[in-house]
């Protein structure tokens, strides 16, 4: 997925910055990298990791995954790196985020494909409209 500088990313299920310390470093100071987690030790961590970098367009909050409060079309980019699987229901998330991405916006996820097997992994494009109904 390539990430534009200046684009506003939402980091889904983030721990301790695994993907959004990346995700940060492409957006630059122009762009936004919003993360959140259930956990609110990760989201310590994460945050601390944040200022010890200083990465002040980094902010990190305790905040349920399936439904986070954001304002529509907050952001371009939302990634879901192995924290959609933990979701309740991934269909009525999947309906939440499409509200708050911006016309565009992209979403990418990873989750295991259990259906071949144990760590297996597809690729491909989601259509986020037919997984959201």
């Amino acid at each position: 997925m390539r990430v534009p500088e200046g684009a506003r990313v939402l980091g889904i299920g983030c721990g301790r910055g695994a993907l959004l310390f990346p995700l940060a470093e492409a957006t630059g100071p122009r762009g936004s990298a919003v993360g959140i987690d259930f956990a609110e030790p990760m989201v310590e961590a994460a945050a601390r990791e944040a200022e010890a970098r200083d990465l002040d367009h980094v902010t990190v909050h305790h905040v349920d995954g399936e439904a986070p409060d954001f304002g529509p079309g907050s952001f371009d980019i939302i990634t879901g790196s192995m924290s959609i699987v933990m979701l309740p229901d991934p269909p009525a998330a999947f309906a939440d985020y499409s509200r708050l991405l911006a016309p565009g916006g992209c979403l990418g996820v990873t989750a295991p494909d259990t259906r071949t097997g144990l760590g297996a992994w597809q690729m491909g494009h989601l259509d986020i409209g037919r997984v959201a109904e």
